[in-house]
């Protein structure tokens, strides 16, 4: 059954109907031509279409294709999608990895083993690397990552990194194009910069939320038909100013807009760029040293949530950490 989503019914089935991605496109589009295939590293922004890029190409080269939005091996054994935030450890790779990059290939063609998500353990990683010079005969992997930052070096040079970029507005603009010569609706100019910016270049969020607004405006658009879900800076920055004296309330709006949104990316990215509004303490050198520590806390707890970690549980420990910070020592005690 054909899904009534709009992300599935206009997701791209071919490299040319990618949008946004020209240069990865040309160059995906050669290695077709040439059948020299590397191992590569893909990363961006959520939502840019990197995943999408590696399927049109699996497609492309007659790997796979998509029926009613499921996968069809039309080669068995040469493409394999593995999800490799679920599982990261190193008996995975060693398994399951290390067993379908061994297994024996159609007529001499390469496979493909896509790792996305890439979330692996360092002992897993060097793993990884081990696999990859065993079986660089006949096995290419492709791994996409958010963050690249936390993917060993040997790999990314095995790998080398390629960047997908995040959509532009007029590359937007013409995917609201395309999807109203199939779906009657209208939307204002000011609708779609006001979506493609709150949406900040995630063409899945971009046209979810636009069939979520064609709903509710009976197919037309207006910015007032666009639920906002994001958390805006002065929210972010009340949380932080009663933080620190009411620990309860914090905690109770913080978990009521995680529960809401499901994103404490999002409410982090917010309560980030709102601590420079807040006074933790008298006096600028101790104020400054409280929100550079906050920044740096914020960022551990943006790295712990992409490590898996219960988002409630850090967004909990966050708040905590802001009712705390004025009690801890601010200098290092001089020596006697």
């Amino acid at each position: 059954m054909t899904s009534d989503l709009w992300v599935d019914l206009f997701e791209p089935k071919h490299l040319n109907e990618m949008y946004g991605q020209e240069e990865l496109v040309k160059a995906f589009q050669e290695y077709i031509k040439t059948g020299h295939i590397p191992n590569m590293t893909i990363s961006g922004a959520p939502g840019c279409g990197k995943t999408l890029l590696v399927k049109c190409f699996a497609t492309d080269l007659g790997y796979i294709k998509y029926v009613d939005g499921k996968q069809v091996d039309l080669i068995p054994g040469q493409f394999f999608l593995l999800d490799a935030s679920s599982d990261r450890g190193i008996d995975y790779v060693r398994g399951t990895i290390k067993r379908l990059a061994q297994k024996p290939t159609t007529n001499g063609m390469l496979r493909l083993i896509v790792l996305d998500e890439f979330n692996y353990t360092p002992e897993a990683q060097a793993a990884m690397r081990s696999a990859m010079q065993e079986c660089s005969d006949n096995t290419r992997f492709i791994i996409i990552s958010n963050d690249p930052s936390n993917i060993i070096e040997p790999i990314i040079s095995r790998c080398p990194l390629k960047v997908a970029k995040p959509l532009t507005l007029q590359n937007i603009k013409t995917i609201v194009e395309k999807i109203q010569k199939v779906k009657d609706f209208k939307i204002s100019p000011e609708a779609i910069e006001y979506l493609y910016n709150l949406t900040q270049g995630d063409t899945r969020k971009f046209i979810g939320k636009l069939q979520d607004a064609c709903l509710i405006s009976n197919y037309n658009v207006q910015i007032q038909h666009i639920q906002n879900d994001t958390v805006d800076i002065q929210t972010a920055k009340s949380i932080l100013e009663v933080a620190q004296v009411n620990y309860d309330q914090a905690v109770e709006v913080t978990l009521t807009i995680f529960n809401k949104t499901q994103n404490a990316k999002d409410l982090l990215n917010s309560l980030y760029f709102a601590i420079p509004l807040v006074r933790f303490a008298d006096g600028i050198p101790d104020n400054e040293i409280i929100q550079r520590r906050l920044r740096e806390k914020i960022s551990q707890v943006d790295y712990y949530l992409t490590q898996g970690t219960n988002a409630k549980i850090q967004l909990d420990a966050l708040i905590n950490y802001i009712k705390l910070i004025k009690f801890i020592p601010l200098q290092c005690p001089k020596g006697k």
